[in-house]
């Protein structure tokens, strides 16, 4: 679907749809084209956003376009058709729709979202305290992952090694980013890319 809305831009402006990004001066204009949704799977939302999200290879970047001109006309939202992709992205995208909720880990309510996210991947944690849950969540999340055949690594996804410095620094250019409650740092980021690359 964001797909769609790019080329939407795209079709009818010059240049690329990158460059009718939030942060571009020159933004899409009631030239774009209409855009019919359909959802496939459950966690995107973009067939009720303003939203497009893209992703530039050469620049090694993701951004968006975010302008109301962009919102679907309308929208074929099915259940049935979520059938039609692999049970594990079907979890996947579900489980999607929670990350939002739970990564922001340097806020102040973080344990007790934490704590949220192990009890509802393990009841049993209910009767524990929110510290406990919230430092299980991590391990519930990982068996989960397990089980519905996302657990992957950067390494099983075909990342060369001698990319990951590159991934860091891309780490530290969204343009927000010090919007963020916790602003990590090249060396936070670089860990956590050490870790995700050779997770067994």
């Amino acid at each position: 679907m964001d797909s769609a809305k790019a080329i939407a831009v795209e079709a009818t402006h010059k240049g690329t749809s990158w460059d009718y990004r939030w942060c571009s001066k020159t933004q899409p204009t009631k030239k774009t084209l209409p855009v019919v949704a359909v959802s496939t799977t459950s966690g995107t939302g973009s067939q009720v956003t303003q939203v497009a999200v893209m992703t530039n290879t050469e620049l090694r970047g993701k951004s968006a376009i975010y302008n109301s001109i962009i919102y679907p006309r309308a929208a074929i939202v099915d259940p049935e058709l979520m059938l039609s992709v692999p049970e594990h992205i079907m979890h996947g995208e579900s489980l999607a729709v929670t990350y939002p909720s739970f990564t922001r880990y340097t806020c102040a309510h973080a344990v007790g979202k934490f704590a949220v996210l192990g009890r509802i991947l393990n009841p049993a944690l209910s009767s524990k305290s929110d510290e406990y849950a919230a430092k299980e969540s991590c391990n519930e999340l990982d068996r989960f992952l397990h089980k519905i055949g996302m657990w992957l690594s950067l390494k099983g996804l075909d990342v060369p090694e001698n990319e990951l410095p590159a991934l860091g620094k891309q780490c530290m250019v969204l343009p927000d980013y010090q919007a963020n409650p916790g602003v990590a740092t090249m060396d936070d980021a670089m860990t956590i890319l050490r870790e995700s690359y050779s997770r067994p």
